[in-house]
């Protein structure tokens, strides 16, 4: 067999006036041009060269298919060749190698939470803010797990000790002031929990925090100057219409503005904010009954996602939930072993819909699935021992679509992948994967990635568990 490493293969005219052929190999390292001279031919023998080309191209062709497609599949790997990955950790000033989030700020500044400290980086340096205790206007905790920027362009940090807002300090030298938001028992109006576990704006601009102990909507006061006030929502075992549960894992507002409260333990709340009120206002419960199946199919609700088309989806720990607004019912997606198209695992993780209108479901488990609403069939991509190009791990913490319509999928011990979809109709998609390989320091730090982000300059910022931050400039 001709053994020779083909990028792609093509010919030039036959240029009889030229008195030469030129033949065109493209290679993935190098290019070369081969000459045929000859003597002037008429038109029919200058057709007869051309077939005669066309099938050396051709035989070619066939003889580098196999080594084409190895040489294709073989740069997969994403380790061991040109991909870089900016590996950013300790030694370049991040103050803890667990990323939890991540957010580019209307400035172009760049904010990592970890578990020990708020990173600020500028392009050059980084800028740690932890607690200090000698200083009442540093972050109240350091462990980071949310960043929000509100619409007027103030950071509000979520620490599992306290609320924080930064504010900036007159003397860009210095610090921003960290004011802090805690519970505080003699003050009914503060913060019901200390544990944040997400924050929301919603369209009217009002902030909503949810914690490990009730939901909270912060209400500016009159005098800017003085603290705001926290309105609890809470689960009251005597009050039908209080919240469900006070473990709040997601918040979400639909097009429509209603708020979505998903609770770890008692299902999903609906709220219409623009009609609540301090005291009188009701949730609407969605949760689980046995003896319904029309209801949510459990009660510890992980995410929260609309599509294009208006449609709530509900990820919990036992399936897939498509919510009927108008009906007040839920179409359960799950694990069914005696369908092949179902949902290929129940543990729904993450929800995600890319441009085309495609939905994405990472799984715990299960891999990642690929939903066809129309045909009402999951096409399921798993970890195979046996195939390289299948997806590394399938557990899927997060989904992410870059602004060039690439799918990104970052999982518990497989590292980064990035979806490829076949060129036909008649051949399986492939994943490129992204992993630690510790003889290369320019290979992903970590193979537990649990956050994935595209600055505006379209850099890709990879957050891991125990490795640190990534940058990678997937161009």
């Amino acid at each position: 067999m001709f053994h020779i490493r083909v990028a792609m293969l093509h010919f030039v005219d036959v240029y009889a006036e030229k008195r030469f052929v030129i033949v065109w190999l493209y290679f993935i390292d190098r290019l070369v041009i081969i000459l045929i001279s000859f003597i002037a031919l008429n038109r029919a023998e200058t057709m007869s060269l051309k077939v005669i080309l066309i099938a050396f191209t051709t035989s070619l062709s066939l003889n580098c298919s196999q080594d084409l497609h190895a040489q294709k599949h073989s740069s997969l790997t994403g380790t061991g060749q040109s991909i870089r990955f900016e590996r950013i950790s300790l030694e370049q000033g991040l103050s803890q190698s667990t990323v939890y989030c991540i957010l580019q700020d209307s400035k172009g500044f760049m904010w990592f939470g970890t578990e020990d400290g708020l990173n600020k980086y500028d392009g050059y340096t980084f800028t740690v803010y932890k607690h200090d205790p000698e200083s009442p206007k540093s972050l109240s905790n350091n462990e980071v797990r949310s960043i929000y920027e509100d619409q007027s362009g103030a950071l509000w940090v979520g620490t599992v000790d306290g609320l924080n807002k930064l504010v900036p300090n007159e003397n860009e030298g210095l610090s921003p002031t960290s004011i802090h938001y805690k519970t505080n028992p003699n003050n009914p109006n503060s913060l019901s929990n200390n544990a944040i576990m997400s924050i929301y704006e919603d369209r009217s601009g009002v902030l909503w925090i949810g914690t490990e102990d009730g939901l909270n909507k912060l209400v500016p006061r009159k005098n800017q100057e003085a603290p705001p006030t926290f309105v609890h929502y809470k689960n009251d075992p005597d009050d039908p219409n209080s919240l469900s549960h006070n473990v709040i894992r997601s918040i979400y507002e639909d097009q429509s503005g209603v708020l979505w409260i998903g609770t770890w333990g008692g299902g999903l709340n609906r709220f219409e904010t623009r009609l609540n009120r301090r005291d009188g206002s009701t949730f609407t419960h969605y949760k689980r009954d046995p003896d319904n199946s029309n209801s949510l199919s459990h009660n510890m609700v992980r995410s929260i996602y609309q599509d294009q088309s208006g449609v709530l989806w509900i990820g919990t720990e036992d399936g897939l939930n498509k919510c009927d607004r108008k009906k007040t019912k839920f179409t359960h997606y799950k694990n069914a072993p005696d369908n092949p198209n179902s949902l290929n695992n129940s543990v729904v993780w993450s929800i995600f819909e890319d441009r085309s209108g495609m939905l994405w479901i990472g799984t715990w488990g299960g891999g990642l699935n690929r939903f066809d609403r129309k045909q009402k069939i999951f096409t399921h991509f798993k970890h195979n021992p046996t195939n390289p190009y299948s997806l590394s791990d399938n557990v899927v913490w997060s989904i992410y679509e870059d602004r060039s319509g690439g799918l990104w999928i970052g999982t518990r011990k497989g590292g980064l992948n990035k979806f490829v979809p076949s060129e036909n109709d008649g051949s399986s998609p492939i994943f490129i994967h992204y992993k630690n390989a510790p003889d290369d320091p320019n290979s992903l730090s970590n193979n537990n990635v649990r956050s994935i982000y595209e600055d505006h300059s379209g850099m890709l910022w990879i957050g891991t568990h125990g490795g640190g931050l990534n940058r990678f400039d997937p161009e």
